[in-house]
């Protein structure tokens, strides 16, 4: 994440009813947060993906079949079975 672009967004403030209003402390609720999230959370599924190839191997990794999806400020993450999600990804 650009950390330069985050205090930007986080200093920016917001308009309600019209009128300025300065940011005093973190953002207003259902600000830009989804937009955050999703900046958190981008590379997830890659970086799972690859901790998951450097453990297990490649051909282990991928039948456990796991995907990320996201979608505004939350996430899944799916697999072939529970129980290569417990005990696979979960730790």
């Amino acid at each position: 994440m650009d950390k330069s672009i985050l205090r930007k967004w986080l200093k920016t403030g917001l308009i309600y009813k019209g009128r300025f209003q300065a940011t005093r402390a973190g953002m207003p609720r259902r600000g830009i947060s989804p937009t955050l999230a999703n900046m958190t959370l981008n590379g997830l599924e890659r970086n799972l993906i690859a901790h998951l190839s450097a453990k297990l191997g490649i051909g282990k990794a991928k039948k456990l079949k796991v995907n990320v999806v996201q979608y505004a400020d939350d996430f899944v993450i799916s697999g072939a079975s529970r129980e290569a999600l417990e005990l696979e990804v979960r730790p």
